[in-house]
């Protein structure tokens, strides 16, 4: 136990430091200011090291004795004996009484018994700042099978993941992606894509199919000496033509969009799935 005069020295010791690193440091000069005044409170209300005399003690003596002749400690010397740490075997089953405690216990996680080896695992993310197109192209070139995933990132089945993270790691300086301007900042899009492309279709595409629909028409009455379409006939047919080949431009669109929707759910269940 740490005696009374002994924490008295302590306690004057650390007042020294305190003001000799107070007098260096100009930041923390607040803080060592604090712990002068702290300490020079304690000093004042404690000087000799015998207070509470009203208890039975046999140091008071001895300790103002130590500290004449200097023979004191710190508070960092005092010994701090306690009770040994608890073995392994006492906490498992500690653990185990906890675990066998429970009315509903919990099931085994899947990766209890380790991943199998045709688990699909990352072996590129959207962290390495790799393109990933060519990355599943090298792969695909090596006979790697590879998934390019909703989160960016490209798995591989755990076999060969130690031959595809040794072609990553050789060819990665061709596989690094372009640094973009520091100034230039990505801008949305005016317009959607949608938008875009049925423009493009009702602009462009629905006109050339109704001319080439009219030209075939009029090739094939020509064909089979037939009279030809004149005037309105002409501007009926291409109106016909013309509205056909926008609402099978829709209709493309919707179901391309229904594809694309159907697929990432499905690989957004497989991901649900594997986690």
């Amino acid at each position: 136990m740490l005696s009374r005069g002994k924490l008295v020295q302590d306690w004057r010791q650390r007042l020294a430091a305190a003001e000799a690193e107070g007098a260096e440091q100009h930041r923390l000069r607040w803080l060592y200011r604090m712990r002068v005044r702290l300490y020079r409170y304690l000093l004042s209300c404690y000087p000799q090291g015998d207070w509470r005399a009203d208890e039975p003690s046999i140091s008071a003596d001895e300790t103002l004795a130590d500290v004449i002749h200097g023979d004191t400690t710190t508070i960092l010397d005092c010994p701090l004996d306690g009770k040994p740490a608890k073995t392994s075997g006492k906490m498992l089953a500690v653990l185990k009484s906890v675990s066998a405690a429970q009315d509903h216990p919990a099931e085994s996680g899947p990766l209890l018994g380790g991943i199998a080896a045709d688990e699909w695992v990352v072996v590129v993310s959207a962290r390495d700042e790799l393109r990933m197109n060519r990355c599943q192209d090298l792969l695909r070139q090596n006979g790697i099978a590879s998934t390019w995933t909703l989160q960016d990132e490209i798995t591989v089945r755990l076999f060969d993941l130690e031959r595809a993270r040794q072609l990553i790691r050789t060819h990665r300086e061709s596989l690094k992606a372009k640094a973009k301007w520091p100034y230039s900042s990505p801008r949305p899009p005016i317009f959607p894509d949608w938008l875009v492309q049925l423009l493009f279709r009702i602009v462009f595409l629905s006109p050339v199919y109704a001319i080439c629909v009219l030209l075939i028409h009029q090739y094939t009455l020509s064909v089979l000496q037939m009279p030809l379409l004149e005037g309105p006939q002409v501007g009926s047919l291409f109106a016909i033509c013309y509205f056909v080949g926008i609402e099978l431009s829709v209709l493309t669109m919707v179901m391309r969009a229904v594809r694309r929707r159907r697929e990432k759910g499905e690989m957004a269940r497989k991901m649900a799935e594997r986690d």
